[in-house]
């Protein structure tokens, strides 16, 4: 975009350079060495002192280039990107995670049903789905833009994960505890449908490819899938092995049960995928926008009348 170029400016003049940038919703660095730098620094995004600086300048700056060197600020750059994509994807799984087990818990609640995980059960859950993928996700995070508006983007992936998960597990639990009196199958079997549609979250959150976009922009970084395929394998050896399955408290299902609950997982990443394609979230923001923004034109359009009294 073309814009203008300022020189010899006063300490004030910068300062007010600053904070009209950031009121266009521009994300502004300031670099600064001297003491007429400190106003602008403070009211930058990121103030960037040189170590030969001032001392007060120092002492307000974010980031200190301690040889004076601004080749450090793109490698600099890249890492602050890493990092904050790595943490969007962590939060995402976390949130998904801690309101459908939330939605879980309050349903068999008002349903009157029995407690749907036990402790152990929520444990294995909380490690394959969330644990072990957060610390992966974080280590193979890679540089890019980042939305402005996290909490939107998150509320994004987050609701209709979350809400579907809870809606697709308590009907599982539910279909089980009617077919059969046992409640540890029921149990095993909600704890099997949240443990694959949480693991199938992950290539959602790192897309490797274009079947998997939807909830994020693509990566394609194969590594979150083949994690997830990993710890898939890794869980269904703790149900067929005796003493691990004891251990946490889970039942075999028949072999029809297992084709049962992958057909439902199937459809209902299907059906997420379409959800997240189709943007409703965005969709209902946007129209909410321009409701107020009509309302606003016809309030202003409205003619004020005034009468007199005797």
């Amino acid at each position: 975009r073309d814009t203008t170029i300022f020189g010899r400016i006063t300490p004030q003049q910068k300062e007010r350079l600053v904070t009209a940038l950031r009121a266009q919703g521009q994300y502004v660095a300031m670099i600064g060495d001297g003491v007429n730098d400190v106003l602008a620094l403070k009211q930058a995004n990121l103030a960037v002192a040189m170590r030969s600086g001032a001392q007060v300048t120092r002492n307000v700056a974010d980031i200190v280039l301690v040889d004076d060197s601004f080749a450090a600020l793109p490698h600099a750059f890249r890492e602050g990107q890493r990092i904050l994509r790595g943490m969007h994807d962590v939060i995402d799984l976390f949130l998904v995670r801690a309101a459908y087990v939330s939605l879980i818990i309050l349903a068999t609640s008002l349903l009157g049903e029995a407690f749907p995980v036990t402790p152990k059960q929520n444990a294995l859950l909380a490690t394959l789905t969330v644990g072990i993928p957060a610390f992966a996700l974080a280590a193979w995070a890679k540089p890019g833009r980042t939305p402005k508006n996290l909490v939107a983007s998150s509320s994004h992936f987050v609701v209709p994960a979350a809400i579907s998960i809870a809606v697709v597990s308590m009907t599982v639990y539910l279909f089980f505890r009617e077919i059969s009196s046992d409640l540890e199958l029921a149990r095993s079997a909600l704890t099997t449908t949240t443990v694959m549609c949480g693991l199938l979250l992950i290539p959602f959150v790192e897309p490797p490819s274009e079947p998997w976009t939807g909830g994020d922009s693509i990566s394609g970084d194969w590594r979150p899938t083949i994690l997830a395929a990993l710890l898939l394998v890794l869980y269904f050896a703790i149900v067929f092995i005796g003493p691990l399955r004891h251990f946490y408290e889970l039942g075999i299902l028949p072999y029809s049960g297992y084709f049962l609950l992958g057909f439902v997982v199937a459809g209902w990443a299907v059906g997420l995928r379409f959800i997240w394609r189709m943007r409703l979230g965005v969709r209902l923001q946007v129209w909410r926008r321009k409701r107020r923004a009509r309302r606003k034109r016809e309030t202003a359009e409205t003619p004020v009348t005034s009468g007199s009294t005797r």
